[in-house]
């Protein structure tokens, strides 16, 4: 998995988290209003036998000299009565919806530490915390007592420090993955995210496609690679995570190629269920790819150069076809363009036969 496929899941795990009225913002209330009684605990030493006694209703002899009665009962109040602030919070709740959200935080969790494989110490904690939480909860609602209440309070503080630290690295995650380029405005960047898994080979012809189309544009765009060469800012394997910057203008039409080649991909396998590439017939070319039109709406004068745009056209939708040919989705900066869910599998298993083959009599030129 690589990190942006991560981020991705860790992303869709934090909105559960930050999500208006989720389990997660009932538990920090719990543990907010809880604060005042978890520093009178720790303040006052309350956790001896002795306070536990007092808490349970039950007294022992008052001779001991090594008790004060009078300083245990006057700081054993203020214990009950702040323990009542959180006793109010819990009571609120509505139980049976809590408790389906606590179940969809542990099933979201044990995805992650799937997707995670052996990396997932920190998830791993993360739902040994929420099950110790609501371990408590149910205690706390078989028998209401003080005692469970400052236990909820440890276990609601112990969970929300938990969550924190999940925070924390996504949000580090994040910075490192998405951090900015400093270029200038005759740059762009554009992000490329395909979720298929290659081989090492397959891998390398996609990225060298993504160069080749980059180049021939730049060839119709009259703009020096030499001058705007195509740069790497984060390339990630085992899928393709390529975020990179190059000319302006070249990326815009990258972009706008990339968008309307996979659109055209879905659309004729979803209208007529099967795989076609782009062929290498001119006017085809054309009517896919509208690389004039793209050109001249760039402001590049085309007048002069249409031998030249019919040639680089076929080496572009060949790099296009190597590129995306097969891929049931991809991410284009952020934007995910996707095969309806129905047909995913299906276009992959006829993608990998096709591809197989080597040849496609659309792909042929007709002379």
């Amino acid at each position: 998995m690589n990190s942006y496929y991560l981020l991705e899941k860790l992303e869709k795990f934090r909105d559960l988290i930050d999500a208006k009225g989720s389990v997660f913002a009932i538990i920090k209330e719990i543990a907010d209003q809880s604060n005042l009684v978890a520093e009178l605990i720790d303040t006052f030493e309350i956790v001896t036998l002795p306070a536990h006694n007092y808490l349970d209703g039950k007294y022992v002899d008052s001779a001991n000299d090594d008790i004060n009665w009078t300083e245990l009962q006057e700081k054993t109040l203020i214990l009950r009565d702040k323990s009542m602030l959180v006793y109010r919070v819990i009571e609120a709740v509505p139980t049976k919806k809590f408790f389906a959200g606590i179940a969809n935080l542990e099933e979201a969790i044990d995805e992650l530490i799937q997707e995670l494989g052996g990396d997932h110490n920190l998830f791993a904690g993360l739902l040994a915390h929420l099950e110790n939480f609501s371990e408590s909860y149910e205690r706390f609602l078989r028998k209401v007592s003080y005692r469970q209440i400052i236990d909820i309070v440890y276990s609601a503080r112990n969970l929300i420090e938990s969550f924190e630290t999940i925070v924390g690295f996504i949000d580090s995650l994040k910075r490192n993955l998405l951090e900015q380029v400093e270029y200038g405005e005759s740059f762009q960047e554009i992000t490329i995210f395909l979720t298929s898994s290659y081989l090492c080979r397959e891998f390398i012809e996609k990225l060298d496609a993504i160069q080749e189309i980059y180049s021939e544009l730049c060839l119709l765009a009259n703009v020096s690679e030499a001058d705007f060469p195509l740069k790497i800012i984060k390339i990630e394997s085992s899928s393709l995570f390529a975020k990179i910057f190059g000319e302006a203008k070249v990326i815009g039409i990258l972009e706008e190629l990339i968008e309307g080649t996979v659109s055209f991909f879905y659309r004729k396998y979803t209208n007529e269920g099967k795989i076609q590439a782009i062929s290498r017939q001119a006017e085809a070319i054309e009517n896919v790819l509208e690389l004039n039109k793209k050109l001249e709406q760039a402001g590049i004068d085309t007048s002069e150069s249409k031998e030249v745009i019919r040639k680089s056209a076929v080496i572009i939708a060949d790099k296009l076809n190597h590129l995306l040919l097969g891929e049931p989705e991809i991410e284009l900066n952020g934007e995910f363009i996707s095969l309806d869910s129905k047909f995913k599998q299906k276009y992959m298993e006829s993608s990998r036969v096709f591809l197989l083959k080597g040849s496609d009599p659309e792909l042929e030129d007709k002379s």
